[in-house]
């Protein structure tokens, strides 16, 4: 079997949607636990250090914790 040029591609689309949705399985699971961070009274400024990012940059990204219901 010789591959086609056209197998390549598909090949290399199929690996950047697996990247695509471990990002986004990834970022909510961050997501998540920047919430319970949070609720657990952890600071910005500790989420942002494990995050590698500053204390602005998380809460801007995360935001505000909603209120439980």
């Amino acid at each position: 079997y010789e591959p086609s040029p056209e197998d390549e591609v598909a090949v290399a689309e199929h690996l950047l949607r697996r990247a695509a949705l471990a990002r986004a399985q990834s970022e909510r699971q961050t997501g998540e636990a920047v919430l319970a961070a949070r609720r657990a009274g952890v600071s910005w400024k500790r989420i942002g250090a494990e995050l590698g990012i500053s204390a602005q940059a998380a809460q801007q990204r995360y935001g505000p914790v909603p209120k439980s219901a």
